[in-house]
């Protein structure tokens, strides 16, 4: 793994924080919704206990002071996840034949989080990054994104306690090499047999 690519990854770590103890917290789904009382750009997750995640603009905010005329913090308790686990980081690195499929999956617990990135070295692949629950005796599943391509990046934060991955295919005329980088909070990494 290259310098950049582990800046990424560590950098990461402090959203997939935040994203972790808001999981831990939320008894119910989170609604995200723009808190008018700032901007329109704002964004908060609300629950029935209030806003645990605020995303804004500092200079839209009104800045209070304290009886000594100190600035009082604009919020405390928010935007801070700690994790009951240690940070992990691992890269694949997945060789696809002309025509051929494979499936990784991180194996998750709800609430858990990662940031990934992956890319195809040459070519394109069709990709179907997914969750669904470790029993195999429901139908039930997440798209989070599907299409054709060669490389997506992003955060998910798992809903529900199962395996949440990618399954690829070769769409190259030739072989096609994926790497795969992936930081946060899971057990671990595993290639489903198809």
């Amino acid at each position: 793994m290259n310098r950049a690519s582990m800046v990424f990854l560590l950098a990461a770590a402090v959203l997939l924080s935040l994203l972790f103890l808001l999981a831990q917290e939320v008894e119910e789904p989170p609604v995200v919704a723009p808190l008018k009382s700032i901007d329109a750009n704002t964004v908060a997750v609300v629950t029935s206990r209030g806003v645990v995640f605020e995303q804004y603009d500092p200079s839209a905010v009104n800045v209070r002071y304290d009886e000594f005329e100190s600035a009082i913090p604009h919020a405390v308790g928010k935007n801070y996840i700690p994790a009951n686990r240690p940070l992990k980081s691992e890269a694949v690195r997945v060789e696809l034949g002309l025509d051929e499929s494979v499936e990784y999956k991180l194996e998750m617990n709800g609430g858990d989080s990662v940031v990934y990135q992956w890319k195809v070295l040459e070519g394109n692949v069709y990709y179907d990054f997914h969750g669904h629950p470790h029993h195999e005796e429901t139908e039930f599943f997440n798209r989070y994104n599907e299409g054709e391509g060669n490389q997506r990046s992003g955060t998910i934060m798992a809903a529900f306690t199962g395996q949440h991955g990618w399954f690829w295919l070769n769409l190259s005329q030739g072989p096609v090499v994926i790497e795969l980088n992936v930081s946060g909070f899971y057990d671990k990494i595993v290639e489903i047999e198809l």
